[in-house]
């Protein structure tokens, strides 16, 4: 399966800042072993940014450029990874979104949803249970922009000391879970 990571923000943004954690480097990290893991299981998977830069001169450029990439490449799910922050320090938990509707972006995001759930049982996952599946809806460019499955995943809350720490401790098994979704909706798409 082809996959495109977007680790959120960089450059002139550097997305959520907290405890000892800037947003744009955390998920940079995340996405690059992310993509390295994702191609030694035999996936095509690729990155919108390998460095701290951003894809344009303005956020609203920014965003567009990575829904560029999207439409250009037509990967079989576009991954856009992130961080979360709140003025609440003790708001805390992962969250997955999809853009509003139901379409094959919420079987990507149940799978996800259920691989970090099952590698993490402990964690708080916040989910919106009110359309039947997990996850979140909203009009984020980079959910609207794009024409394939994409999901936005918030890894954890910066802002909660816990959880800024679990999330520095726990790297490469939040990328073994995050690939763990991917694969699960790979199958899923086989089957179709």
């Amino acid at each position: 399966m082809n996959i495109l990571i977007d680790p959120g923000h960089g450059g002139f943004d550097p997305g959520a800042c907290s405890n000892g954690l800037r947003e744009a480097d955390y998920v940079l990290a995340v996405g690059r072993y992310l993509m390295t893991y994702l191609q030694t299981l035999g996936h095509e998977a690729h990155l919108t940014r390998s460095s701290d830069h951003a894809l344009g001169l303005s956020k609203a450029a920014d965003l567009e450029e990575r829904c560029k990439m999207e439409r250009s490449w037509r990967p079989a799910l576009f991954l856009s990874i992130h961080c979360n922050a709140a003025s609440n320090e003790l708001a805390r938990g992962f969250e997955i979104w999809t853009s509003p509707g139901q379409t094959r972006s919420d079987v990507a995001a149940e799978s996800l949803v259920e691989a970090f759930a099952a590698a993490f049982p402990q964690r708080l996952i916040r989910r919106d249970l009110a359309d039947g599946d997990s996850d979140k809806e909203s009009r984020f460019r980079v959910l609207t922009g794009t024409v394939g499955p994409a999901v936005l995943v918030e890894l954890g809350f910066v802002t909660h000391a816990e959880e800024a720490q679990w999330l520095r401790d726990n790297q490469i098994a939040i990328v073994r879970a995050l690939a763990a979704g991917i694969e699960g909706y790979a199958r899923t798409q086989e089957a179709a």
